[in-house]
């Protein structure tokens, strides 16, 4: 199996978070963009609430960078740095994932109502 490559064109992912311990996104997706080809890398980002305005600056300065997962304690405070917050996001009261306005849908959502809605369903 390749391995993952990162060079001065990869595209890098966080998952925003403090602590970070938790964190396990990039154990799924940095194995999906080797298997697929893809050269992105996705980091945890141990961001304390008192910095999350310094850290969304400096995201937002980086040339490279290409979207955000949000987990505990970031899924309320980063809809003030969103340019638009998806449905589900607004009527949850919450978002967890934020792409900058660079990407095709420069969008802050919340994906587990997505999943949800499918998921259910299928097991009724």
């Amino acid at each position: 199996m390749p391995e993952l490559n990162i060079t001065g064109t990869t595209a890098v992912f966080g998952i925003i978070a403090d602590p970070t311990d938790h964190v396990r996104a990039p154990m799924v997706f940095n194995p999906l963009f080797v298997e697929r080809g893809i050269d992105a890398v996705m980091v945890p980002l141990h961001v304390r609430p008192e910095d999350l305005a310094a850290a969304m600056a400096g995201l937002k300065a980086q040339a490279n960078f290409r979207g955000l997962a949000v987990t505990i304690p970031h899924k309320l405070a980063i809809m003030a740095f969103c340019d638009e917050i998806g449905e589900q996001g607004r009527l949850v009261g919450a978002v967890n994932t934020k792409l900058p306005p660079s990407s095709v849908v420069p969008v802050c959502r919340h994906s587990h109502c997505h999943g949800c809605r499918v998921v259910i369903p299928a097991l009724a």
